[in-house]
């Protein structure tokens, strides 16, 4: 009996008995007209009204085909069940990058199928492409009211690192949003915030100074004082929410641990 040849690394990844893991090739339209319509039917991104879908399909193959970015995609059986981008050029798709650094630009998982370990596995294959490109870094954008995105970053080993705001215009309303970083030479750290706080070792502050303790709590919607541990070289490293603690909880909305860069921790 002849030996089953090792699958390539640009082969399907398996994620759990249910769901597989492609790289959309730029060979394949097909492939890539179903991702788009994908993400267009999730409400995640919109055709652009100066061309067609099938001109789109043509256009992100040609960037594809030219390494500007790698698309993967999760299926069970023949239903697509969550996309993810990597920029790799800077430039490509607006994003404003340095030359070891990649752009996460965007995971989007069907509803039904959150929560089951999918994101963080798209976050990992990400990384992979990353890597195989000979980037260093990573980094996205997360809208300051996406609790569950921020949160997900934060866990496979993104830091906040900046706050970027839009303001309002006749198309759009304003906007906050906070930048991650990951940098990919270093190994994520596990740690055990809720513990912390439990321990009374942690607290929320709704202002940051120079004398504030080397890690602390901010509410994820306090954008002044998010600039504030920011300016004095914090960095947003979890995500806490009251339903991660037991009755009576500690929190009533959602914080973000921050460590301050200089601290041994």
């Amino acid at each position: 009996m002849r030996d089953r040849p090792s699958p390539s690394e640009h082969e399907i990844r398996e994620t759990t008995p249910e769901s597989v893991f492609e790289e959309i090739s730029a060979d394949n339209p097909n492939a890539i007209r179903a991702y788009l319509q994908f993400e267009i039917d999730n409400g995640f991104t919109t055709l652009d009204p100066r061309t067609t879908l099938d001109g789109q399909v043509a256009f992100r193959g040609q960037q594809l085909r030219s390494g500007k970015l790698r698309v993967i995609a999760a299926r069970e059986g023949n239903e697509l069940t969550a996309t993810s981008v990597v920029v790799l050029e800077n430039g490509t798709m607006g994003k404003d990058i340095s030359p070891n650094e990649a752009y996460a630009a965007g995971t989007l998982v069907r509803p039904d199928k959150r929560s089951g370990g999918i994101g963080e596995r798209a976050a990992a294959e990400q990384d992979r492409i990353a890597r195989e490109a000979g980037k260093t870094a990573l980094r996205t954008v997360i809208a300051k009211n996406n609790a569950p995105s921020a949160r997900l970053r934060m866990k496979v080993g993104y830091r906040l690192e900046g706050i970027e705001e839009r303001p309002a215009t006749q198309e759009r309303p304003s906007e906050v949003n906070y930048a991650y970083r990951k940098d990919l030479t270093q190994e994520v750290e596990a740690r055990q915030w809720k513990n912390n706080v439990l321990a009374g070792n942690l607290h929320r502050v709704d202002a940051v100074g120079e004398d504030s303790p080397p890690e602390l709590m901010i509410d994820s919607q306090n954008t002044e004082a998010v600039k504030q541990a920011l300016a004095l070289e914090y960095r947003g490293v979890a995500l806490l929410r009251p339903e991660d603690f037991d009755d009576p909880r500690p929190l009533d909305r959602n914080a973000i641990v921050f460590v301050r860069e200089t601290s041994s921790s």
